[in-house]
């Protein structure tokens, strides 16, 4: 029942763009590597990156220390006191990293969510303006006769917008 439906969708998409003028694609990837945008929020999250990555390399180090020292001259009860501070360092360190690494998908979804909106809109204004009538993402596309690649006019016309 399912791959009835898809493919009914898909043939009532390619009759609804048959006859389209001036129909097109752009390529996403391109288009989001050259956004001002996306750019400057990608250097932000990067820097986070090194925030959480210094932090991290910090806790480490007294841990790294404190597991290479030499217990030879340990009593039983040093021993544990030891081991017991050292799981629990350890316990730090993971619940640091995995809330490094969760703040940053956060971050990068956010962004990427952000910048597929802002691209959405800039892509109607850029069709009205430009009177495309159908464009789609290069990798969404299968077949398209007679499409015309706007990714460089597209990201000109961002630039000048920006």
């Amino acid at each position: 029942m399912k791959l009835v439906v898809i493919i009914g969708s898909f043939i009532l998409i390619s009759y609804a763009n048959y006859g389209q003028e001036n129909p097109g694609f752009f390529d996403y990837e391109k288009v989001q590597k050259s956004f001002p945008y996306y750019i400057k929020n990608l250097e932000k999250i990067e820097s986070l990156k090194t925030k959480f990555n210094d932090s991290l390399v910090n806790l480490i180090k007294p841990w790294k220390q404190r597991v290479s020292k030499t217990c030879i001259n340990y009593t039983k009860k040093e021993l544990k006191k030891e081991q017991n501070f050292l799981i629990k360092q350890q316990e730090k360190i993971e619940n640091f990293r995995t809330f490094a690494l969760d703040s940053i998908k956060i971050e990068e979804n956010k962004l990427e969510n952000l910048t597929r909106e802002k691209i959405s809109f800039l892509l109607k204004r850029f069709c009205d303006l430009k009177g495309i009538s159908f464009i789609s993402k290069k990798t969404d596309l299968l077949y398209c006769k007679n499409c015309q690649d706007y990714t460089v006019e597209f990201i000109k016309y961002i630039n000048l917008k920006n």
